[in-house]
Protein backbone atom coordinates (compact mmCIF):
# COMPACT_ATOMS: atom_id res chain seq x y z
CA UNK A 1 0.00 0.00 0.00
CA UNK A 2 1.40 3.09 -0.68
CA UNK A 3 0.31 6.71 0.45
CA UNK A 4 1.42 10.20 0.19
CA UNK A 5 0.44 12.68 2.78
CA UNK A 6 -2.73 14.29 1.70
CA UNK A 7 -3.98 10.70 2.26
CA UNK A 8 -2.69 10.18 5.58
CA UNK A 9 -4.95 11.44 9.02
CA UNK A 10 -1.67 10.73 11.10
CA UNK A 11 1.27 8.97 11.27
CA UNK A 12 3.02 8.95 14.64
CA UNK A 13 5.45 6.93 16.11
CA UNK A 14 5.72 6.45 20.27
CA UNK A 15 3.85 9.90 20.14
CA UNK A 16 6.07 11.57 17.83
CA UNK A 17 4.76 12.89 14.46
CA UNK A 18 6.61 11.28 11.82
CA UNK A 19 4.41 12.12 8.60
CA UNK A 20 6.83 15.01 7.66
CA UNK A 21 6.39 18.04 5.07
CA UNK A 22 6.42 15.20 2.05
CA UNK A 23 5.97 11.42 2.90
CA UNK A 24 5.60 8.19 0.59
CA UNK A 25 4.91 5.26 3.08
CA UNK A 26 5.00 1.87 1.92
CA UNK A 27 3.36 -0.95 3.55
CA UNK A 28 3.84 -4.62 2.47
CA UNK A 29 0.69 -6.04 4.82
CA UNK A 30 1.13 -8.98 6.79
CA UNK A 31 2.15 -11.83 5.25
CA UNK A 32 2.11 -15.39 6.67
CA UNK A 33 4.92 -17.97 5.95
CA UNK A 34 4.61 -21.26 4.08
CA UNK A 35 6.31 -24.44 3.78
CA UNK A 36 6.52 -27.12 1.72
CA UNK A 37 5.68 -30.33 2.09
CA UNK A 38 5.35 -33.95 0.47
CA UNK A 39 3.41 -36.67 1.47
CA UNK A 40 3.76 -40.55 1.28
CA UNK A 41 1.47 -42.05 -1.26
CA UNK A 42 1.24 -38.22 -3.06
CA UNK A 43 2.97 -36.72 -5.99
CA UNK A 44 1.45 -33.75 -5.12
CA UNK A 45 3.60 -30.59 -2.78
CA UNK A 46 1.85 -29.21 -0.38
CA UNK A 47 2.49 -25.67 0.74
CA UNK A 48 1.27 -25.47 4.73
CA UNK A 49 1.03 -22.41 6.86
CA UNK A 50 4.10 -22.54 9.73
CA UNK A 51 2.88 -20.09 11.99
CA UNK A 52 5.56 -17.26 10.87
CA UNK A 53 4.57 -14.17 9.62
CA UNK A 54 6.18 -10.92 8.55
CA UNK A 55 5.73 -7.03 8.17
CA UNK A 56 8.15 -4.81 6.37
CA UNK A 57 7.31 -1.08 6.27
CA UNK A 58 9.16 2.28 4.80
CA UNK A 59 8.73 6.19 4.74
CA UNK A 60 10.71 8.48 2.87
CA UNK A 61 10.38 12.25 2.82
CA UNK A 62 11.20 15.62 3.37
CA UNK A 63 14.31 15.83 6.61
CA UNK A 64 12.15 17.35 9.57
CA UNK A 65 14.25 18.63 12.37
CA UNK A 66 10.98 20.05 14.21
CA UNK A 67 10.86 19.46 18.16
CA UNK A 68 8.76 16.61 18.58
CA UNK A 69 8.91 15.70 15.07
CA UNK A 70 10.68 12.76 12.72
CA UNK A 71 14.26 13.51 13.26
CA UNK A 72 13.22 13.32 17.09
CA UNK A 73 11.60 9.86 16.59
CA UNK A 74 14.26 8.36 13.83
CA UNK A 75 17.53 9.45 15.60
CA UNK A 76 17.86 6.12 17.62
CA UNK A 77 17.30 3.04 16.20
CA UNK A 78 15.48 0.52 18.51
CA UNK A 79 13.35 -2.19 19.08
CA UNK A 80 9.45 -2.20 20.32
CA UNK A 81 8.17 1.26 19.13
CA UNK A 82 4.61 1.67 18.63
CA UNK A 83 3.77 2.99 15.50
CA UNK A 84 0.36 3.97 14.51
CA UNK A 85 -1.09 5.13 11.08
CA UNK A 86 -4.32 6.08 9.61
CA UNK A 87 -4.95 6.34 5.54
CA UNK A 88 -8.68 7.58 5.59
CA UNK A 89 -8.68 10.52 7.77
CA UNK A 90 -8.47 11.18 11.30
CA UNK A 91 -12.36 10.24 12.16
CA UNK A 92 -13.61 8.22 14.66
CA UNK A 93 -14.85 4.43 12.90
CA UNK A 94 -12.09 4.93 10.13
CA UNK A 95 -9.85 2.11 9.44
CA UNK A 96 -6.89 1.94 12.06
CA UNK A 97 -3.56 0.16 11.25
CA UNK A 98 -0.86 -0.47 14.35
CA UNK A 99 2.29 -2.33 14.73
CA UNK A 100 4.92 -3.09 17.58
CA UNK A 101 8.45 -2.06 15.37
CA UNK A 102 11.79 -2.54 15.28
CA UNK A 103 13.13 0.67 13.57
CA UNK A 104 15.92 -0.81 11.43
CA UNK A 105 17.44 2.31 9.81
CA UNK A 106 17.31 6.01 9.60
CA UNK A 107 19.32 7.84 6.63
CA UNK A 108 19.39 11.39 6.11
CA UNK A 109 20.70 12.42 2.83
CA UNK A 110 21.75 15.80 2.01
CA UNK A 111 21.94 17.23 -1.76
CA UNK A 112 23.37 20.28 -2.89
CA UNK A 113 21.01 22.89 -4.09
CA UNK A 114 18.16 19.99 -3.34
CA UNK A 115 16.07 19.35 -0.36
CA UNK A 116 17.31 17.00 2.66
CA UNK A 117 15.54 13.51 2.48
CA UNK A 118 15.52 10.70 4.84
CA UNK A 119 14.22 7.48 4.83
CA UNK A 120 13.07 5.00 7.63
CA UNK A 121 12.75 1.68 7.82
CA UNK A 122 10.83 -0.63 10.00
CA UNK A 123 10.01 -4.13 10.74
CA UNK A 124 6.77 -5.34 12.51
CA UNK A 125 6.72 -7.90 15.80
CA UNK A 126 2.45 -7.52 15.98
CA UNK A 127 0.60 -5.71 13.59
CA UNK A 128 -2.57 -5.10 13.41
CA UNK A 129 -5.70 -3.57 11.75
CA UNK A 130 -8.61 -1.99 13.44
CA UNK A 131 -10.86 1.27 13.62
CA UNK A 132 -10.16 4.88 15.18
CA UNK A 133 -12.17 5.18 18.35
CA UNK A 134 -10.97 8.16 19.78
CA UNK A 135 -9.70 10.91 16.83
CA UNK A 136 -6.16 12.60 16.85
CA UNK A 137 -8.03 16.10 19.10
CA UNK A 138 -6.50 17.90 21.88
CA UNK A 139 -8.98 17.27 25.01
CA UNK A 140 -9.38 18.74 28.55
CA UNK A 141 -11.77 17.90 31.52
CA UNK A 142 -12.41 14.48 31.74
CA UNK A 143 -14.63 13.47 29.12
CA UNK A 144 -15.68 10.06 26.86
CA UNK A 145 -16.75 9.23 22.89
CA UNK A 146 -19.75 7.52 24.25
CA UNK A 147 -22.07 10.18 22.12
CA UNK A 148 -19.99 8.83 19.32
CA UNK A 149 -19.42 5.22 19.91
CA UNK A 150 -17.88 2.70 16.79
CA UNK A 151 -20.31 0.01 16.13
CA UNK A 152 -18.63 -3.06 15.27
CA UNK A 153 -21.77 -4.79 13.68
CA UNK A 154 -21.09 -7.44 16.61
CA UNK A 155 -19.52 -8.42 19.90
CA UNK A 156 -16.57 -10.99 19.25
CA UNK A 157 -15.07 -13.76 21.35
CA UNK A 158 -11.51 -13.93 20.61
CA UNK A 159 -9.63 -10.75 22.58
CA UNK A 160 -8.38 -8.06 20.95
CA UNK A 161 -5.56 -5.07 20.71
CA UNK A 162 -5.91 -1.28 21.93
CA UNK A 163 -3.56 1.50 20.76
CA UNK A 164 -2.65 4.84 22.43
CA UNK A 165 -0.45 7.54 20.76
CA UNK A 166 -0.04 10.81 22.71
CA UNK A 167 0.99 13.45 20.83
CA UNK A 168 0.55 16.42 23.36
CA UNK A 169 0.41 16.45 27.36
CA UNK A 170 0.08 19.33 29.69
CA UNK A 171 -0.77 18.20 33.57
CA UNK A 172 -1.12 22.00 35.03
CA UNK A 173 -0.60 20.18 38.60
CA UNK A 174 -2.43 16.66 37.70
CA UNK A 175 -0.71 14.02 38.30
CA UNK A 176 -1.40 11.72 35.19
CA UNK A 177 -3.71 10.92 32.83
CA UNK A 178 -5.40 7.78 32.41
CA UNK A 179 -7.29 7.07 28.64
CA UNK A 180 -9.69 3.59 28.91
CA UNK A 181 -10.97 1.87 26.57
CA UNK A 182 -15.34 0.87 27.43
CA UNK A 183 -17.61 -1.63 25.40
CA UNK A 184 -21.31 -1.99 25.64
CA UNK A 185 -24.11 -3.86 24.34
CA UNK A 186 -26.45 -1.38 23.39
CA UNK A 187 -24.44 2.04 23.58
CA UNK A 188 -26.17 2.86 26.83
CA UNK A 189 -24.54 0.89 29.83
CA UNK A 190 -20.96 0.85 29.38
CA UNK A 191 -18.12 -1.15 31.17
CA UNK A 192 -14.14 -0.74 31.11
CA UNK A 193 -12.71 -3.17 28.77
CA UNK A 194 -9.05 -1.86 28.61
CA UNK A 195 -6.87 0.61 30.49
CA UNK A 196 -3.83 2.00 29.35
CA UNK A 197 -0.73 2.55 31.56
CA UNK A 198 -1.19 6.02 33.67
CA UNK A 199 0.39 8.70 31.45
CA UNK A 200 2.65 11.82 32.48
CA UNK A 201 4.21 12.07 29.52
CA UNK A 202 3.89 11.83 25.63
CA UNK A 203 4.23 8.25 24.11
CA UNK A 204 2.34 5.48 22.67
CA UNK A 205 1.21 1.83 24.35
CA UNK A 206 0.28 -1.15 22.38
CA UNK A 207 -2.43 -3.68 25.11
CA UNK A 208 -3.81 -7.30 24.37
CA UNK A 209 -7.12 -7.89 25.84
CA UNK A 210 -8.11 -11.30 26.32
CA UNK A 211 -11.99 -10.61 27.08
CA UNK A 212 -14.71 -12.34 26.29
CA UNK A 213 -16.66 -11.39 24.94
CA UNK A 214 -16.18 -7.79 23.66
CA UNK A 215 -19.95 -5.98 22.91
CA UNK A 216 -20.44 -4.60 19.70
CA UNK A 217 -19.82 -1.04 20.37
CA UNK A 218 -16.92 1.00 21.70
CA UNK A 219 -15.98 4.14 23.05
CA UNK A 220 -12.91 5.58 24.80
CA UNK A 221 -12.98 7.82 27.87
CA UNK A 222 -9.95 10.29 29.88
CA UNK A 223 -9.30 11.47 33.29
CA UNK A 224 -6.57 12.78 35.30
CA UNK A 225 -6.06 11.88 38.76
CA UNK A 226 -5.21 14.30 41.50
CA UNK A 227 -5.72 18.20 41.26
CA UNK A 228 -5.52 20.92 38.96
CA UNK A 229 -6.60 23.42 36.58
CA UNK A 230 -6.49 23.85 32.99
CA UNK A 231 -4.81 19.91 31.76
CA UNK A 232 -5.07 19.13 28.27
CA UNK A 233 -4.16 16.27 25.95
CA UNK A 234 -3.73 15.25 22.62
CA UNK A 235 -4.45 11.68 21.60
CA UNK A 236 -5.93 9.15 19.71
CA UNK A 237 -7.16 5.50 20.18
CA UNK A 238 -7.55 2.48 17.94
CA UNK A 239 -8.40 -1.21 18.83
CA UNK A 240 -8.38 -4.33 16.47
CA UNK A 241 -10.65 -7.49 17.60
CA UNK A 242 -8.96 -10.68 16.98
Amino acid sequence: MIADSSDVGFLLLNGLNVLGVSTEFKDSGLERHTVERTYLGSTLRRKLLNGVSSCEIEQTGDFDDAAGSSHDAFKAPGSDKVLSWCLAGNTIGKHFSGALVDQLAYVPAAQADEFTTAAAKYTCSEREDGLIIADLVARGAAGNTEATYVDSSASSTLGGVGYLQLSALTLDGYDDLVVKVRHSPDHAAWADLLTFTARTAIGAERKTIATDPIEQYLSVSWSWTGAGAGPSATFTVGFARN
